[in-house]
């Protein structure tokens, strides 16, 4: 049989571009127009090196809704500034790796369950799907390897639609450096097989970008991490936001980058201890420095970036005039960081979340600290990954105890462990009334 060219398809030759164009979008929208993507796959193993996407229903908003939510609900139930609340839903969209799409991953979570929106980042070394068990969710069977699968011409412009369609979005930094490469590698990832994951298309055709990130991505930058760096004495500024690769894009039209006011991730340091690197935060920044670190966006049409900033920098809240003339380009102050935060150490594994939340009267960024390494076994799926998935630690080791309690509390601890032991070890009443009774008729 000869192969069949199809140069006879309909599609090609009654219908313009234009209108070829209009069907595709049409078959990507009811999959959704904005795309998370995710790199999952473990250095050990290139061969299941792969990208995910889940659809997002996150709209950018530069203001922070969650934080408004949670004052409402501490006028609500009458509780003070510096008096904690106690709510675990609450608790859980704050330490959400999904950052400010906390609802994108607590949909996603009722389809592969709750590791989604466990750990430090959603770039990580386990991949969320388990293949062992049914699709349970249609929406996964999208168009879009059909589509790419077909004639070469119809692929070829199928690829360009998606691409400009589509809005990227992205919530951790290690799937935004292997989707558009590494500005520089550090020692332990040149070590990694070299496998090819990047899309060439993506830098060629992509319009809209969105990004979102802790106010530790300095220390997560391969070129400007103080502890990953290739050239710790001359590490790369992560404020001239070169490693984006803007120069990569040929038709970017719009890039939207939101940061929070607090990180759970440390970088692995001496003795397999966290270790919590000095660096510049954003909040560091005057308005000059702002300024400049912002100018490589001047040729984008579109860029917003809603982020704590210096107190010297007005206003408290909203958007910053002085820093750029651009009619389409926002800077968005959230003050100087959060009022209200959770306990950075969540231990997901062993009794659950504590439900606090605490409350300050005084706006500021939020850093884990004192962080230890412990040996357990991350394959288990109730294991969150809490170390970042670039600090390549050994297989089974995961980031899970958090700063060291007081002596007191220690003791506190120690004695009710006592008691509860007792406790158990103790029958209850009626079993004990009950195994006496049966006792004294066997004795008759």
């Amino acid at each position: 049989m000869s192969f069949d060219t199809q140069r006879q398809c309909l599609l090609i030759t009654r219908l313009p571009r234009e209108l070829r164009d209009a069907i595709y979008l049409e078959l990507w929208r009811p999959y959704g127009l904005r795309q998370h993507i995710f790199w999952h796959g473990h250095p050990a193993d290139p061969d299941n090196w792969h990208y995910c996407r889940w659809q997002c229903t996150t709209d950018f908003d530069a203001i922070d809704k969650l934080q408004e939510d949670l004052e409402v609900l501490r006028i609500q139930e009458n509780i003070p500034f510096g008096e904690p609340i106690c709510s675990k839903h609450y608790e859980m969209r704050l330490i959400s790796p999904w950052l400010n799409h906390w609802a994108c991953g607590e949909l996603c979570e009722r389809v592969y369950g709750q590791n989604v929106i466990q750990g430090a980042s959603t770039g990580r070394y386990h991949c969320w799907k388990d293949t062992q068990r049914p699709l349970v969710n249609k929406m996964a069977k999208t168009p879009y390897i059909p589509m790419l699968s077909t004639c070469k011409l119809i692929s070829e412009e199928c690829l360009k639609s998606i691409y400009e369609s589509i809005t990227f979005v992205f919530t951790d930094l290690h799937s935004w450096q292997s989707f558009i490469g590494f500005c520089d590698q550090d020692a332990r990832m040149k070590t990694w097989p070299k496998v090819d994951l990047q899309p060439q298309a993506f830098p060629k055709y992509c319009k809209h970008l969105e990004l979102s990130m802790t106010p530790f991505f300095p220390c997560l930058i391969t070129c400007s991490s103080p502890m990953r760096t290739p050239q710790p004495d001359r590490p790369h500024d992560p404020y001239d936001f070169h490693w984006l690769r803007l120069s990569l894009f040929q038709n970017l039209q719009s890039i939207k980058i939101w940061v929070t006011a607090r990180s759970t991730k440390v970088l692995k340091g001496p003795n397999e201890r966290g270790s919590w690197p000095d660096f510049t935060k954003i909040t560091d920044l005057d308005i000059d420095e702002l300024r400049q670190s912002l100018s490589c966006f001047a040729n984008v049409n579109e860029f917003v970036i809603s982020t704590p900033l210096s107190n010297d920098i007005g206003p408290e809240d909203g958007l910053v005039e002085g820093v750029t003339t651009r009619p389409h380009h926002r800077v968005w102050k959230r003050g100087t960081g959060d009022f209200f935060h959770p306990r950075l150490s969540p231990n997901f594994g062993r009794g659950g979340l504590s439900g606090l939340i605490y409350t300050s009267i005084v706006r500021q960024l939020s850093f884990p600290l004192n962080y230890e390494y412990l040996p357990v076994d991350t394959s288990l799926p109730y294991w969150p990954e809490l170390f970042d998935p670039m600090d390549d630690p050994a297989p089974g080791i995961a980031l899970i105890k958090g700063p060291d309690p007081p002596p007191v509390i220690k003791r506190r601890r120690r004695i009710l462990r006592s008691i509860v032991k007792m406790l158990r070890k103790m029958k209850p009443l009626p079993l004990r009334v009950k195994k006496m009774m049966s006792q004294k008729r066997r004795n008759r």
